[in-house]
């Protein structure tokens, strides 16, 4: 594939009218809770792609109740050797800004880091390439680390953002439709952007001060934690 189609880095695809019950063993780590999200958007006719750096087990479990996987790892991260993988789960190593897959071929794209590890000069060449990955109605599934809530030593190598900041960034590229997902507990809500933009407002205007002292209460982290949905 020419280099110029392998630059993206998100998820996207439509949410099914039967969505798919994934097996939850044997997770790794936090696999449990991001597998809960994910599954109301998988089929097993799901073409999948995860954008990771270099774990890949999601993605390795995902490929077991779907068509067909992807894993597109940092090319710095050198998967280890000698460990079988199945006929229809593919590892593909690129530059992390890069999408090494072809056109229009992806249901599903999700990251759960890749956006926070990008230059912000890279994210919306990266948001682009995710478009161009994934099929019409494809899903984007991202996760990023909220700016309100990031510590204030937070690495200069970081990228954070805000709710309306990245919204904003995935409509200009393209997506038509941005939904966010809140987690509290165990289960995901769907709520208006709106809601979530007005209350990052808030929170956002808030003195230093007290603005931690908010960021403390779990309703608060839950809400302000950028889970979206963008689909294409």
């Amino acid at each position: 594939m020419q280099s110029s189609e392998t630059q993206s880095l998100l998820i996207a695809l439509p949410a099914p009218a039967d969505s798919l019950a994934l097996s939850l063993s044997p997770p790794a780590e936090d696999h449990t809770a991001q597998l809960r999200l994910l599954q109301r958007f998988l089929t097993p006719a799901t073409t999948f792609l995860e954008l990771c750096e270099d774990d890949y087990s999601l993605a390795l479990t995902i490929a077991e109740q779907v068509k067909r996987t992807y894993a597109a790892l940092d090319i710095s991260s050198i998967p280890g050797m000698g460990q079988r993988l199945p006929e229809k789960f593919h590892l593909a190593l690129a530059h992390r800004a890069n999408v090494p897959v072809p056109s229009s071929c992806i249901d599903v794209a999700y990251t759960k880091c890749r956006l926070d590890l990008l230059r912000p000069g890279e994210v919306l060449d990266l948001l682009a390439e995710v478009y161009r990955a994934l099929a019409p109605r494809g899903t984007f599934l991202c996760m990023a680390v909220n700016r309100l809530l990031s510590p204030q030593d937070q690495p200069a190598a970081r990228t954070t953002y805000t709710i309306a900041e990245l919204r904003a960034m995935l409509r200009k590229v393209g997506f038509r439709q941005v939904t966010q997902y809140v987690r509290w507990r165990d289960t995901y809500a769907a709520l208006p952007s709106s809601v979530l933009r007005l209350f990052e407002a808030i929170v956002g205007a808030l003195t230093p001060k007290r603005r931690v002292q908010a960021c403390r209460s779990s309703i608060v982290r839950a809400a302000l934690d950028i889970r979206f949905a963008a689909r294409k």
